[in-house]
């Protein structure tokens, strides 16, 4: 039987060939025949990896002449990530494990390298790579790319961008909002405790974090009973302000998580069109509301990008939760700290061609949110103020507390968030 750090090796070879974290880890666990046990230990094992993986590299490339095969390069990043962050796994084992793993991926000849490599690390005391200035340091502290560390530092300045990039360590808080066409957060609680899930209020309204339990395997979600989904998520689907009746546009919907909160908040009655340019994706929306109970959804396959005639005027409310750079997500999305600059340096430019899409859909009286999960103000607050000079038919909209709404990395335990609220006069 294969073990638990087989299949953590398995999937950080997927994820490094370009597979999304998350995506890969649930399906190589779904193939395995792991005990939950075993499963908690190979996810933390997996994330602990992601989360590391730029001073792993170095420390690969300090220690070893050439470059390794991607089995290999794997099986070695997660043992040094073992030496160096999981004090209750003997050294020993760890070694010994590395070497197995060799054979059980068909790469036996590399055995005495992995082996030797390792002990002569742990000779030398385990010796972690020296930074070369301000943004090195910050690249092997927080494991990010020297790109994504410059353009934080750009954003934010150095405390700031330092302060988000440690934030962005350890596992990210689980919370989900309570599907109130079926119950309230209270109910909810009660039934999760009945499953072993261990749950808190929060300061939003139907929104609990869970503390303790396996909440995507629970008879609750399979019952529609909630969504799982980030505070700010939920506070930017909430800003949308969708009520009874209303036709709603959320033009860049997959995997539907908002979509379902304002049907929520509309009890059910009125419409909303779920968009997305990737039809397979859009499965997941339709998916997402049979389990939830939700009738007002209609899934759409759309370029958002590209205007569409029949729907000019037609639409009381849009969401326009635009394709971003995600640097807001890295908690949760370990993949996206090492991205490079050409990965996210022009987006802006789409987003804003998104923008002025969705506005011609909105009825005069009309709000229209537009939103990302990144802190460039590129793609926040510059499109927007380029997007409000170019269309003087559009003004701010108030929601509650101004018309902005921004969120660091980590800042009220939630994502970096960046929500804007527009009015068509």
């Amino acid at each position: 039987m294969k073990t638990a750090r087989f299949y953590t090796v398995k999937a950080l070879i997927r994820t490094f060939s370009g597979g999304y974290s998350q995506l890969v880890l649930n399906e190589v666990l779904k193939e395995s025949r792991l005990t939950s046990r075993d499963k908690a230990f190979s996810s933390g094992l997996f994330y602990g990896v992601m989360e590391r993986k730029a001073l792993l590299e170095r420390i690969l490339s300090e220690r070893c002449r050439k470059k390794p095969d991607k089995e290999v390069e794997a099986i070695l990043m997660t043992a040094f990530y073992q030496l160096l962050f999981m004090d209750k796994i003997p050294e020993s084992a760890v070694c010994n494990e590395s070497v197995s793993l060799c054979r059980e991926f068909k790469k036996a000849s590399a055995a005495s390298f992995v082996n030797g490599t390792l002990r002569s690390f742990i000779r030398d005391k385990k010796p972690l790579p020296v930074p070369c200035d301000f943004i090195d340091s910050l690249v092997l502290s927080y494991s990010c790319s020297k790109d994504v560390a410059e353009s934080y530092v750009n954003w934010l300045g150095e405390q700031k961008a330092e302060e988000a990039l440690k934030n962005s360590l350890g596992r990210a808080p689980v919370f989900i909002r309570a599907n109130t066409l079926k119950l309230k957060a209270d109910e909810l609680q009660q039934i999760l405790l009945s499953e072993g899930i261990e749950s808190q209020r929060t300061d939003l309204k139907n929104a609990l974090e869970v503390k303790k339990g396996d909440i995507a395997h629970s008879r609750a979600f399979s019952e529609g009973l909630f969504t799982i989904s980030d505070k700010m998520s939920q506070i930017c689907a909430l800003s949308v302000g969708a009520k009874k009746g209303d036709r709603v546009l959320d033009l860049c919907s997959a995997p539907g998580t908002k979509a379902f909160i304002m049907a929520q908040m509309m009890e059910n009655e009125g419409s909303i069109t779920c968009c997305d340019i990737n039809s397979g994706r859009l499965s997941l929306v339709n998916e997402g509301k049979k389990r939830l109970g939700i009738s007002i959804i209609e899934e759409v396959t759309n370029d958002a990008s590209s205007f569409k005639e029949q729907w000019a005027d037609c639409f009381d409310r849009i969401l326009c939760d635009v394709p971003c750079s995600g640097l807001g997500v890295i908690r949760r999305k370990p993949e996206l700290k090492y991205r490079s600059r050409e990965d996210y340096e022009n987006i802006h430019l789409l987003q804003f061609k998104i923008l002025e899409t969705a506005s011609k859909y909105l009825k005069s009286g009309g709000t229209l949110i537009y939103s990302t999960c990144t802190i460039n103000p590129l793609e926040n607050e510059e499109n927007i103020s380029k997007f409000l000079k170019a269309h003087t038919d559009f003004r701010h909209k108030d929601l509650g507390n101004g018309f902005i709404i921004k969120n660091a990395v980590g800042e009220n335990d939630s994502d970096g968030f960046f929500i804007a609220g527009l009015e068509k006069k």
